[in-house]
C-alpha cells in the first residue's frame, strides 16, 4: 500500500520561507516560548503581522504555535517545476547500489547542480536532498 510522503518539518519551514503557495490542510504545529504578554500576541494575531500565528489557552501562560504548510513532495516537486524552472532529477548507481540527484535549470537547459559527492542509500533520500539543494538556488 502507498503512503502519503510529507516534506519533513525542517524541509516545510524552510519551503514556507521561500513563499511555497498551496494552501494545504496538513500542517506542522511549531510551539514558540515567547517572553511578552498575552495582549502583544492577540495583537500580532489581529493585525496580520503573521498569519500562520496561532494563540491556544491550555492554561499555559503565553502559550503560542505557529503553522507550517506540510506539503506531499510531489507538490513541492511540482512547484519547482513551475515557479523556478526547476527539475530534481534521482539517478541510480547499480554498481555502488546509490541514489543521487540532479538539478536542471529548465531556464538554461543545463544541469546546474548535481549530488553525486554525496550519495544517498534510498531514493526518498536523494529526493529530499535535491530539494533542499534546489531551494538553495531560489
Amino acid at each position: 500500500m502507498m503512503k502519503l510522503e510529507l516534506i519533513p518539518f525542517e524541509l516545510a519551514v524552510k519551503i514556507q520561507n521561500k513563499r511555497f503557495e498551496r494552501i494545504s490542510s496538513l500542517k506542522y504545529p511549531y510551539y514558540l516560548e515567547v517572553d511578552f504578554g498575552v495582549s502583544k500576541i492577540h495583537k500580532l494575531i489581529r493585525d496580520g503581522v503573521d498569519k500562520n500565528l496561532f494563540y491556544y489557552d491550555n492554561n499555559v501562560k503565553n502559550s503560542v504555535y505557529r503553522e507550517y504548510e506540510a506539503p506531499e513532495i510531489d507538490l513541492v516537486l511540482k512547484w519547482l517545476r513551475e515557479k523556478y524552472k526547476l527539475i530534481v532529477q534521482i539517478d541510480y548507481g547499480a554498481m555502488s547500489n546509490k541514489f543521487w540527484y540532479y538539478i536542471l535549470d529548465m531556464n538554461k537547459d543545463s544541469c546546474i547542480e548535481n549530488g553525486c559527492s554525496s550519495a544517498k542509500n534510498s531514493y526518498e533520500e536523494a529526493q529530499l536532498a535535491g530539494i533542499e539543494e534546489a531551494l538553495e538556488l531560489i
